[in-house]
């Protein structure tokens, strides 16, 4: 009997999406969709589905998170951050 020697790849398990909002501060995610009513304003912020995306901070009594895109620094209001799901990202350490 000969035994093949193929590896099998095993596909890392993806982590669920979870609306923007409820995301901590300091955490990284990938942009995975985006309620239609924003789509095109988030786009002209430069904010798309596959977008990383860092929670830098959350205003305190409801206010917006502050949320950077690249280079930018982008303050999404908490209803519309409801509409958009993301993976978060395992993190990274050095």
């Amino acid at each position: 009997m000969i035994e093949s020697s193929r590896s099998e790849r095993v596909a890392s398990p993806r982590r669920p999406a979870v609306a923007l909002v409820d995301v901590a501060a300091g955490v990284a995610a990938r942009v995975s969709a985006i309620g239609p009513d924003h789509e095109a304003e988030l786009a002209d912020s430069g904010l798309g589905v596959g977008s990383l995306v860092v929670i830098a901070t959350r205003a305190p009594l409801g206010g917006p998170l502050v949320v950077r895109c690249g280079r930018a620094r982008l303050a999404v209001p908490r209803r519309i951050a409801a509409t958009i799901l993301v993976e978060p990202l395992p993190e990274v350490t050095p």
